[in-house]
This record gives C-alpha cells, sequence and structure tokens, in this order.
C-alpha cells in the first residue's frame, strides 16, 4: 500500500509522466456501454463518462530528481509493473472524468514548443508523450482528485489504426489517410486496455471514487505491485530522453 494519501497532495499542482502509448481514449468520451463493461472489472465503479490513457516505460519529469515533490512521489508510487510482457519498464495509467477532453499538443520539433490539436482519433501505440495530472480539490472540500489533464506528445502525432485494409495498403507503400470519427458509431467494438483494471485498483484518480463515509486514498494494491527494478523513476525535465 502507499504511503501517501491523495489528501497529502497540494490543489492546483501538477506533475508530469513520460512514457510511450500503450492505450489510448483520449479523443473522445466513453460511451455508457462501455463505462458499464469497464466498471465490470473495477471495484471503485466510475459514474460518468471519461477518458483514459496508459503508458509504459514511464519517467517521472521532475524540477530536481533528487528530491521529488510529494505529488512526484505519490505518482512513483502509482507505477507498476503490467502483466502484457510487450509493455516494458513502468507503467501508468490516467483517467479524466471531466465534460471537457484532456487538452493535447504536439511539439514543433525546430523549436521545441508545443502547439495543441484536435485529435482525430487516437494516438498510436509506442507513441512518445508526457501527460500532465493535475491536483484539485473535490466539489465536496474534503476529499482531493487527480485528474488527466494534458498530453504532450514528443514526436510526429501518429494515429492508432486496427484496419486490415489500411495495413495491408501501408505493406505495399501505399498511404491512405482517413479522418476518424470523434464519436463511437454504433456496434463500434473498441480495443480494451489491458491494463485498466490495475490502476483503477492502485489509484482510482478522483475524489469521489470512493464511499462517501471513507477518505480518498489510494487503496491497497492487491494484485498490482509497482515495479521494484532498482531503477529510480526520477529524471530532470531537461532530460530529454530518446525512444
Amino acid at each position: 500500500m502507499g504511503k501517501i494519501k491523495i489528501n497529502d497532495l497540494t490543489p492546483d499542482t501538477t506533475y508530469l509522466l513520460r512514457g510511450k502509448v500503450a492505450y489510448s481514449r483520449v479523443s473522445r468520451h466513453t460511451t455508457d456501454e462501455e463505462r458499464i463493461k469497464d466498471n465490470q472489472r473495477r471495484t471503485y465503479k466510475i459514474d460518468k463518462n471519461y477518458t483514459n490513457i496508459t503508458i509504459y516505460d514511464v519517467q517521472i519529469l521532475c524540477k530536481d530528481p533528487t528530491n521529488p515533490t510529494i505529488e512526484e512521489q505519490y505518482a512513483a508510487e502509482c507505477l507498476y509493473k503490467s502483466h502484457v510482457d510487450k509493455y516494458t519498464g513502468k507503467s501508468f495509467s490516467a483517467l479524466n472524468k471531466s465534460e471537457n477532453l484532456p487538452k493535447v499538443g504536439v511539439i514543433d520539433e525546430k523549436t521545441g514548443e508545443y502547439s495543441s490539436v484536435k485529435l482525430q482519433g487516437e494516438l498510436a501505440q509506442g507513441l512518445d508523450v508526457t501527460i500532465v495530472m493535475r491536483v484539485f480539490k473535490g466539489k465536496n472540500s474534503m476529499n482531493n482528485g487527480v485528474s488527466l489533464d494534458t498530453i504532450l506528445v514528443n514526436e510526429p502525432l501518429r494515429y492508432f489504426s486496427n484496419n486490415i485494409v489500411e495495413k495491408d495498403l501501408e505493406a505495399r507503400g501505399i498511404i491512405f489517410h482517413d479522418e476518424a470519427p470523434m464519436e463511437a458509431p454504433a456496434g463500434d467494438k473498441p480495443v480494451e486496455d489491458p491494463q485498466a483494471e490495475p490502476q483503477a485498483e492502485a489509484n482510482p484518480f478522483s475524489a469521489n471514487a470512493q464511499p462517501a463515509t471513507q477518505p480518498a486514498v489510494a487503496p491497497a494494491q492487491a494484485e498490482t505491485k509497482p515495479a521494484d527494478d532498482g531503477d529510480s523513476p526520477f529524471v530532470s525535465l531537461g532530460n530529454k530522453r530518446q525512444y
């Protein structure tokens, strides 16, 4: 069980984690059907549609890696080792229950600055991103919450595609760019996040995720333990790790 509780964090602060996309559902909110299906795997049910993303090979970006903030230490306690072999290193899952989609910015490799974009599909697996988590005070002003606020894409934007025809064309050297729908069409079968339940158990990221009679703290990680490989997850903000 993590030593740092969510109410130990300071509202209106942020912490940053960099890694590769394992799963992305940030261009649109879940449908009611998707949320209900996801809730079947959750101990703490989510009562409104949301966006979420999971990244792997995670490092926590710090102003001072030798003296990480309590929020950055909290982030480290939320890292875990995926049961999916291809998701190497430490993993992290982020959730946003806001009515607003997370902000997304793509880097200009010449200037190093990020420009806002409106996604036309989901982020490709393996894409190098930095996610910004924001601490906020819950509506009842008693418990804190944490939400996915912003996604910074650190390389040219690529979209996820499971279209067999597009993949076949690409193998033949033909690139076809199709505008993806912003809302899930009827009968759509989205790719499931293989890591949704571990992080839901480790850190619900919500001031209202637990019963009102209990403080919003990170429950025991019964099935998912933080990766313990001896490597510190903290790196400097100036560390331009290359993938």
